[in-house]
């Protein structure tokens, strides 16, 4: 489980990062399909760059999100679900805002992006070593068979 979770999160994670560099090198070609006007294409570039930096963390978290969902933890699966957006982005806006207006404002998702990551994360883990520990079993389906394996020890 281990393994699979490492590689998910690694492909994800790399599919982000390449991402992140197309919207790096062509944002103003990216922005300028939208809107000729200068000052728009300004403030998207900057707002496309910092949504870039969001990228890379992106599949991981959803990745921890959907897994603790498919491991049938529904508290744990809401409360990651509503920490990204109404838990941590929300107040982090709002304080970002304050404190750094439109840089702030605009960079309020990925700093929110890379806290999910991390939260997501250990609560995996937490789950993930809980369960071993209980030697409950996982459900897994290979070829349209269900079928269930131990997690992994260690």
């Amino acid at each position: 489980m281990f393994g699979l979770l490492k590689t998910g999160i690694a492909l994800t994670s790399g599919v982000g990062v390449a991402i992140a560099a197309i919207f790096g090198i062509f944002a103003p070609a990216l922005i300028g399909i939208f809107s000729p006007d200068a000052e728009v294409v300004a403030a998207g570039i900057t707002i496309l760059r910092a949504v870039m930096f969001s990228l890379p963390f992106l599949g991981g978290t959803q990745l921890s999100t959907v897994t603790v969902q498919a491991m049938g933890k529904p508290v744990y699966a809401l409360l990651l679900s509503i920490s990204r957006q109404g838990i941590l982005y929300i107040p982090l806006l709002l304080l970002l805002n304050t404190l750094g207006g439109f840089q702030g404002f605009i960079y309020a998702q990925a700093i929110t992006d890379l806290l999910m990551l991390f939260v997501a994360s250990v609560v995996l883990f937490f789950i993930l070593k809980k369960d071993n520990a209980n030697n409950e079993q996982i459900p897994l389906m290979y070829d349209g068979k269900m079928s269930t394996a131990n997690y992994p020890k260690g």
